[in-house]
């Protein structure tokens, strides 16, 4: 009886350290390190921006009179530059013009490893100085992904994203097109097909082409052809399928985690049960030999 009890409750011992272990095990994992990321039953909280700002700690957002080349500093509530997610977050960045031409960035970050305090923060820069007095818009996809995998920008924007704009400073540079000459001193053509001008034509429309076209009608091409692209594009190209894969199988992987902890629980509830029974009867059978 006494090898009996000896092997039950080491057996009882090994099966509880197990169980713990497997349930402390997917709790570490939804942690991430205690940034407040997510939180032991697997709901993760909504990733937030807090705040956009210049070198000099004023916003940026509806900003007048920011600088040409400006370094904005993109803070947010949770940790956005984990190793395993940064080429992701960095093509959640995009930077448009007025006429809806994008405008390439610099983005930086200073990783966990080295600094933890600096986890949430992004510093974007234009590549290269912005035009005077143009309206530019800062957007963030709703992608952007917190470092527990599961908490995306798009929670907390109605999955639209972050739109910031801004005005830069200066004044803006207008092209003025030469004008009009009047049709009085439009020299004719002599022939169809000739080529040839009159005789005693005004020299500053020399230049002229048989098909009427002036260097001011050329401005005005110019012109149509940018009104165009006003609309910049509202959605950014998706993250690399690598990318997706990766997060997939993060996802599937927390899954089986939760498997095999709500398993744990049921084997020590089982082994709780079982141990419960045998002690019962082991009284039992001492009342009767009495």
């Amino acid at each position: 009886m006494m090898r009996f009890r000896n092997t039950g409750q080491k057996a009882g011992m090994f099966v509880l350290l197990l169980s713990i272990l497997l349930v402390v095990l997917p709790l570490a994992a939804y942690g991430e390190g205690g940034d407040g990321t997510g939180n032991s039953r697997g709901v993760f909280k909504p990733l937030g921006l807090v705040s956009a700002t210049l070198t000099d700690g004023t916003s940026i957002m509806d900003a007048e009179n920011v600088p040409l080349q400006p370094e904005i500093t993109m803070h947010f509530d949770k940790n956005v530059v984990y190793l395993i997610y940064w080429e992701r977050n960095k093509r959640c960045f995009h930077l448009y013009d007025e006429d809806g031409q994008e405008q390439e960035l610099k983005l930086s970050k200073i990783d966990d490893t080295v600094d933890f305090s600096k986890r949430q923060y992004i510093w974007v820069e234009p590549a290269k100085v912005l035009a005077p007095g143009t309206s530019y818009t800062l957007y963030i996809a709703p992608g952007l992904l917190a470092k527990n995998g599961g908490s995306t920008l798009s929670m907390t924007t109605n999955n639209q994203g972050v739109t910031i704009k801004f005005r830069t400073a200066g004044e803006k540079t207008v092209q003025i097109a030469p004008p009009a000459l009047p049709e009085g001193n439009t020299p004719s053509v002599a022939a169809a097909g000739s080529g040839s001008t009159v005789p005693g034509a005004n020299p500053a429309t020399d230049n002229v082409s048989l098909n009427g076209d002036s260097p001011a009608a050329s401005k005005s091409d110019t012109g149509t052809t940018a009104n165009q692209n006003e609309t910049a594009p509202t959605v950014p190209a998706a993250p690399g399928e690598v990318d997706e894969a990766k997060f997939a199988a993060l996802q599937r992987g927390r899954m089986m985690q939760n498997y095999v902890a709500i398993s744990a629980v049921i084997l020590l509830a089982g082994w709780v049960a079982v141990e419960v029974f045998r002690r019962k009867r082991q009284i039992a059978r001492g009342a009767k030999d009495d």
